[in-house]
Parts: structure tokens; C-alpha cells; sequence
């Protein structure tokens, strides 16, 4: 039976681990917001030519669209400059092409509502200032558009401590533990608390941290027994189960090493079989510097790598043409159980009860996770492959030019995915 394990890296104190219109708050995204437009329904801005222009008598007359109305207009320098609401039924682009062949009419443009999306104030977690990723992803510019509010995330890992003052609140029903067959996932282990946290530990709670979407929900799912290990049926079990209770993104911070064609043949008929469910897939590359292990090789998952706070790889992530993006995974502050667990016991004055720092793919791929959620919140109807394609091509190209082994596309950037001025 093959065992897969979650991906973790813990690093110890003497270890390696390591045509848009441009506004000034596109040039600047220090500035308090980002600026975004709506179009208005049927109106239409005519900018005319002044007399001196027109070449030939009788053009001073103005051309108007038939049965246009002019609701507001200013004279400069430059000419006249009206406001028109064009006829019901008539397309703002069809107007808009009409007017620009006139010789009146020096230029035309549908009217737009531009109102500026303030990010959200630093909230007031008192360690979110330790929790370097989140600077880096810019969360709170994300928590302008979105907090992935309605989506629910299934973890499938070691499991969930359920008390922990950061996910009150924030688990979804239905979570089930499959290694003891029960309803109550407890995380004996530590790493699935770390890995919930990542994603959405509450926010604005006065409390520790905060997840990159903090109004997600987690399906908690154990594969893992305490001491990390599980097995294929088990985790595909799971996989299988998180789709009947409403999570549309699956995190996978566990793994193997690279699968022969029986094992790849297994986890792409089930990862197949999900994606047309509208279900995406999440899975840690692995952490032992090497080929990218299971089931992350496998197309049907999103394989993600993790770099550090200089945006380089870090020295664990494995590599290979399967990566599809990479982001923080050294030293990243998260949830960790309130009681002790494996990981805090056996590693005693490094991981912590509570809240912890540690390292590895394992944590880079909720981050990935969470920002699927962002997008997913804002954008409900979306595929997987619509959400994957977004967090792929709105990714910080590091490396070579384009997808390399490395860092996939490139180290995920949620706001601009989210529409954002990079």
C-alpha cells in the first residue's frame, strides 16, 4: 500500500530552510485605493471639433445620433464637449462608431462610473505584522474585493483543532475524520491546523493571525493520522466526499514521491472526474528538492512550489514542468492546535502551541488555496480551469522568461487576479 505523507519543512534554528485608462493610483499602489469603472447604461461622451478645424463650410452644424437627447454639456478651449443619452435599443459601440465617422466629431467614448475601492485598514490580529506572506500577497488590497465570502475549502490533511480562538466560526458542517470513522476530525498532528489557518483564520477578531480569506469556510477532512501518514484510497475517499458537501476547491498539502502510470492512472480518474464536478484542485509539489511528487504530477492537479520573502525558490520545493505556480512557503505563522500535538511535541521550543512558524510546500499551497477562494467568491460561476487560468496568467513571472520548472508561472499576485493595479 503506498502511504502518502503531508509536506512540510520545518525549519529549525540551524537548519537551510530557507488602451485602460492610467490613473494615478495605477502608477502608485501605495495610494489609499485602486480606481475601477462602470459603464453607464445608454450615455455617451461627444467631444466636437472647434470651428477653426473644419476644413470646408457647413460642417459648424453638430451631428447628433437621431432621437439623442444632450443631459449636459461644457464649453472650453478645445470645443464643445456634450453628454448624450443615445435612443433605447441603440448599442453604446454602434454610437460610439456613428459619431467617430462624423468630421464634427473629434472623438467619442461611452460615460463610466469610476469609484475608488479603498483597501481594507490593517486589521487588528495583533500578529498579522509577523506574517510576512501577507504583505507580500497584499491582502488587505485583496479584502477590497474580496474575502471569500460563500465558498468552502475542503483541507484534507491531519485533520482540524476545532477550538482554536482563530477558526471558531469558521468550519463548515460535515467535516469527518477517516482514519478513526468518526465525526470529529481532532488534529493530533498539528499540520492541518497550520494549513486551515493559512486559508481562514478569522480576521478583525483581535486574535493571533488572519487567513487570506477570512470569510471562507473550512471542510475539515483527516487522512492523516498523527503522525502525518496515510493512504491513496483513504485521501481519494476524501476527495470523493469533499464534492458531496459543497467545497469547490480541494487543498492537497500532502504527497508521495513521483507515481508510476498505475498511481498517476488513479488520481487522474478521480482528479478528471472532479474537475468536471467544478471542482479545483490544489497540491503541494513537495519539499525534497527534487521531481515534483503525487499527486501534484498529475495534470488534473494545480502543483504548486514555494518561494521565500526574496521571491526565490526555496531550497526544499521541488521542480518540474508540472508546476503551475508557486508562492510563500518559509517561515509562515499560522494556527497550531491549543493542545499538544505531534509536531509540537517532538519538536519542543521550535513549534509552538497555538501559533507557529513553518516551512514548506505544504504551506505555500493554501496560500494558492485561499486566493482560489478569493476569486471563486467574486466570481461564482467560474470553471476551474477559469480559476486556474486566472491565477496563472496574474502571476509574478520569476525566473525565465515565461513557465519554468522552478516557479511555474510565476509567484501568485491574488489582487491583480482580483482586477487590481499591479
Amino acid at each position: 500500500m503506498r502511504h502518502i505523507s503531508f509536506l512540510l519543512a520545518v525549519c529549525l534554528s540551524l537548519s537551510a530552510c530557507g488602451a485602460p485608462v492610467m490613473n494615478e493610483f495605477g502608477r502608485n499602489p501605495d495610494l489609499a485605493g485602486h480606481t475601477t469603472t462602470a459603464t453607464l447604461d445608454s450615455q455617451v461622451i461627444v467631444k466636437y471639433k472647434t470651428a477653426a478645424s473644419f476644413k470646408t463650410k457647413g460642417t459648424e452644424l453638430l451631428y447628433r445620433m437621431p432621437g439623442s437627447v444632450v443631459l449636459d454639456s461644457f464649453q472650453g478651449s478645445e470645443g464643445l464637449t456634450e453628454l448624450q443619452r443615445i435612443p433605447a435599443g441603440v448599442q453604446v459601440s454602434n454610437a460610439v462608431k456613428g459619431y467617430e465617422a462624423d468630421s464634427t466629431v473629434e472623438a467619442a467614448a461611452p460615460n463610466e462610473t469610476w469609484t475608488t475601492n479603498v483597501a481594507a485598514p490593517t486589521p487588528n490580529d495583533p500578529r498579522y505584522g509577523e506574517m510576512w506572506h501577507a504583505q507580500k500577497l497584499r491582502y488587505t488590497d485583496c479584502w477590497s474585493k474580496s474575502q471569500g465570502e460563500g465558498t468552502i475549502v475542503a483541507v484534507i490533511d491531519t485533520g482540524i483543532d476545532a477550538n482554536h480562538p482563530d477558526l471558531v466560526g469558521q468550519i463548515a458542517p460535515g467535516g469527518y475524520d477517516f482514519v478513526s470513522k468518526d465525526n470529529d476530525p481532532r488534529d493530533g498532528n498539528g499540520h492541518g491546523t497550520h494549513v486551515a489557518g493559512i486559508i481562514a483564520a478569522a480576521g478583525n477578531n483581535g486574535t493571533g493571525i488572519v487567513g487570506i480569506a477570512p470569510k471562507a469556510k473550512i471542510l475539515p477532512l483527516r487522512v492523516l493520522n498523527d503522525a502525518g501518514q496515510g493512504s491513496t484510497f483513504i485521501i481519494m475517499k476524501a476527495m470523493n466526499y469533499a464534492a458531496t458537501k459543497g467545497a469547490k476547491i480541494i487543498n492537497l498539502s500532502l504527497g508521495g514521491p513521483p507515481g508510476g502510470i498505475l498511481g498517476r492512472t488513479y488520481f487522474r480518474l478521480y482528479g478528471d472526474a472532479l474537475l468536471k464536478k467544478g471542482i479545483l484542485l490544489i497540491a503541494a509539489s513537495g519539499n525534497e528538492g527534487g521531481a515534483v511528487g503525487m499527486p501534484a504530477q498529475v495534470a488534473s492537479f494545480m502543483a504548486v512550489g514555494a518561494t521565500n520573502d526574496l521571491d526565490k525558490t526555496a531550497s526544499f520545493s521541488n521542480f518540474g514542468k508540472q508546476v503551475s505556480v508557486s508562492a510563500p512557503g518559509v517561515n509562515i505563522l499560522s494556527t497550531m492546535p491549543t493542545y499538544p500535538c505531534y509536531l509540537s511535541t517532538n519538536h519542543p521550543g521550535t513549534i509552538t502551541t497555538d501559533y507557529s512558524n513553518l516551512s514548506g510546500t505544504s504551506m505555500a499551497t493554501p496560500l494558492v488555496a485561499g486566493a482560489a477562494a478569493l476569486l471563486l467568491s467574486q466570481n461564482p460561476t467560474w470553471t476551474p480551469a477559469q480559476l486556474r487560468d486566472k491565477l496563472e496568467k496574474s502571476a509574478l513571472d520569476l525566473g525565465p522568461a515565461g513557465r519554468d520548472v522552478n516557479y511555474g508561472f510565476g509567484r501568485i499576485r491574488p489582487w491583480v487576479a482580483l482586477g487590481l493595479a499591479i
